[in-house]
């Protein structure tokens, strides 16, 4: 391992982090009281209703059945991308989301998983 891979890994680490620490919003499937997780409380939150959990806390409850993440499939965000790619000249490069490879990882793990 070289000198630039543990800053380098260290970045990663900390975009990954950031990227769960961020709000995604949910729409409830059951309803929840008093749970804490972490230094996060979450008081009551009822079926139906939509809130904004951090992304960690989000994909726990969805994993759980407790909640849907209220967010575009990212095969839709490829889609996106590619259709943009195709649109503009030869020489040039579309913009990618700020967490597009962020989220990429995340998904292609999900699939090796399932």
């Amino acid at each position: 391992m070289s000198s630039v891979d543990f800053p380098l890994r260290e970045l990663f680490q900390q975009r990954e982090r950031d990227y769960l620490l961020s709000n995604v919003k949910v729409s409830m499937r059951s309803a929840v009281e008093n749970i804490e997780v972490g230094d996060l409380k979450v008081e009551k939150l009822r079926e139906g209703e939509t809130a904004e959990l951090p992304r960690w806390v989000a994909e726990e409850f969805a994993s759980l059945g407790l909640a849907e993440v209220a967010e575009e499939p990212f095969e839709t965000e490829i889609l996106k991308s590619l259709s943009r790619e195709k649109m503009i000249g030869a020489f040039q490069l579309s913009n990618l989301a700020p967490d597009f490879y962020l989220r990429m990882k995340r998904r292609l793990a999900y699939l090796r998983d399932a």
